[in-house]
């Protein structure tokens, strides 16, 4: 439609910059083969603008066709509409934000922090009895026997502890956190050598998974609001026409209109706040003083591409006349110059109606980009969002197996070890074996992790009741007390449905 049907009088003169570019393209590259296999003087003359012409005509033709293509209905109507999309596209792209804002809101005030928190606590309990005991059991306090026998029962002990501690995962089912496996565990020969390996992977496991992702997910909103409002000022500024200066008024311009001239004394000043990040980059816009009057305000490379080819088509219609510079009275048209003469002078007319309307052709152009340009972002921006839900509702639907599974074991298994510092060699070892026994058969009683989510089959008060069973092992006064509590306790789904 934009090559078929005129809109305007601009229009039909892109059309004819067009085509006469078009032809001049192809007289020239003509004119250039003669003067290479013909003998005529005219063309050997020519030649400075031949090749002058070949360079300037295709990036007039790829122009003036990439804004005849904005002339598929009324420029002023194109306009409005292509704002109105934008603004559009601003409210989606702000309501996405917002959502993003509010839903990583929501998150911070559940119990996700407190399950962390516990799992960090819990973890650093466990370097502080393996720092205590590979100085108890350092080298040369313990016989081979006792040595074997204490690291047998101390690697089924950490394992049951890495057990636990592994479910302090986004995915403890199919992706657990693994501190050590039991191959690493039996490759050590002393004790101190395996609580040395124990606390090097200990150390690398800080559990900071939900409260990183938290801040994560912080500074991608924050980066993303920072990159839509750089986005959108320049789309502001172009349509309120932000290309101002505050040194003169429209009486200044050498045309009403035309805010890239100016005739003034004092030098035109930009307002660059309302500019856009990647023009500032660029140094647009420049402005150039010529004749201490003139002012030329160069808007982008665009502009400047343009301006340039004024200039040079003027100067290719320019040696088609041959005027010399010496002696103008010489000037002669040659053979040729006829071909070239009226269609550069056409192509000069248009490139000057276009620099003219350069800055009502250019905002649609550059508010077309914009638009391009923020629903490739909106749709990167959703994206991240989906991501985010999927893995906070992960986190959420976690929070019944963290705080009523997981963080009350480790208190239970922080219990324990409470009751073995300062223990000798020979009491450690039947102590280990006694609480290796019951702990082992207490993880053989519980049901199956998918139990515990949120939407798992265990009840709330189920998982409530096995937390204060828990708690209540704890309480008791000595070692034996505490296990023969946890032995002998039934556990709430014994007796109860588990819905």
């Amino acid at each position: 439609a934009p090559f078929r049907i005129i809109q305007g009088w601009t229009h039909l003169l892109l059309m004819f910059g067009v085509f006469f570019s078009f032809w001049l393209l192809g007289w020239d590259i003509y004119r250039l083969y003669r003067y290479f296999h013909g003998n005529e003087e005219a063309d050997r003359n020519c030649l400075p603008e031949t090749i002058l012409g070949i360079l300037l005509m295709p990036p007039c033709m790829v122009y003036f066709s990439r804004q005849i293509r904005q002339y598929d209905q009324d420029l002023k109507l194109k306009k409005e509409q292509v704002e109105r999309q934008r603004q559009e596209l601003i409210d989606d792209f702000r309501e996405t934000l917002s959502s993003m804002d509010g839903f990583l809101c929501e998150t911070t005030q559940t119990n996700l922090g407190f399950a962390e928190r516990g799992f960090e606590t819990k973890r650093r309990d466990f370097q502080r009895f393996l720092e205590r005991a590979r100085v108890a059991f350092a080298p040369g306090r313990l016989t081979n026997l006792e040595n074997q026998e204490l690291m047998a029962q101390l690697r089924r002990f950490c394992l049951s502890w890495f057990g636990v501690f592994g479910e302090c995962s986004i995915d403890p089912v199919n992706a657990p956190r693994l501190i050590a496996s039991p191959l690493e565990l039996e490759s050590c020969a002393s004790v101190p050598e395996l609580a040395e390996l124990c606390l090097h992977r200990l150390k690398a496991a800080e559990v900071r998974f939900i409260s990183q992702r938290k801040e994560q997910d912080a500074r991608m909103c924050d980066d993303t609001r920072g990159a839509f409002q750089k986005m959108t000022v320049m789309g502001t500024a172009l349509a309120s026409y932000a290309w101002s200066f505050s040194s003169g008024g429209p009486h200044d311009r050498c045309c009403q209109g035309i805010s890239w001239l100016s005739c003034s004394c004092k030098k035109p000043e930009v307002d660059y706040e309302a500019m856009h990040d990647s023009m500032a980059q660029a140094g647009y816009p420049k402005v150039c003083t010529c004749c201490c009057c003139c002012h030329i305000v160069f808007l982008s490379r665009q502009h400047v591409g343009l301006i340039v080819a004024f200039v040079a088509c003027l100067a290719i219609v320019v040696l088609e006349l041959d005027i010399g510079l010496l002696d103008p009275g010489e000037a002669v048209v040659p053979a040729s110059g006829h071909y070239f003469l009226w269609p550069g002078i056409i192509i000069e007319f248009c490139l000057l109606v276009v620099l003219v309307r350069f800055e009502d052709i250019d905002i649609v152009q550059q508010l077309q980009q914009e638009c391009t340009t923020l629903c490739r972002e909106k749709a990167r921006v959703e994206e991240q969002h989906q991501r985010m839900k999927d893995f906070w509702y992960q986190a959420q639907a976690l929070t019944d197996l963290w705080l009523y599974r997981t963080v009350p074991r480790l208190n239970l298994y922080s219990e324990v070890q409470s009751f073995l510092d300062d223990q000798p060699a020979l009491s450690l070892i039947k102590i280990l074996e006694r609480a290796n026994q019951s702990l082992e058969g207490f993880e053989r009683r519980l049901p199956e992790i998918e139990a515990w989510r949120v939407d798992g089959t265990l009840s709330e008060g189920s998982k409530k009741e096995f937390r204060e069973v828990i708690s209540r092992v704890c309480r008791q006064r000595g070692l034996d007390a505490c296990l023969s509590e946890l032995e002998g306790t039934a556990l709430p789904w014994a007796n109860a449905a588990i819905v």
